[in-house]
């Protein structure tokens, strides 16, 4: 998905060291991996940024344990 959306969605770039992260573990890791992921760069982002989004694309059973760890961070 990162690469479809580095080729055809405007004003899109995932790094190319994030596409590699995701390949480099098994296919059938790759859901945890985009969730940790995910949680590592809103840590990151968070003090630049008043709200994170994100877009699970398929994968909403992710976002219940990503928005609790991300509520830990801030409360």
């Amino acid at each position: 998905m990162a690469k479809y959306m580095n080729k055809n969605v405007s004003g899109i770039t995932v790094p190319e060291a994030l596409i590699q992260e995701m390949e480099s573990v098994p296919k059938e890791a790759c859901k945890e991996k985009a969730a940790e992921i995910t949680m590592r760069l809103a840590k990151e982002m968070g003090p630049m940024v008043q709200g994170v989004h994100f877009m699970p694309l398929g994968w909403s059973d992710l976002v219940p344990p990503v928005v609790t760890e991300l509520r830990k961070m801030v409360g």
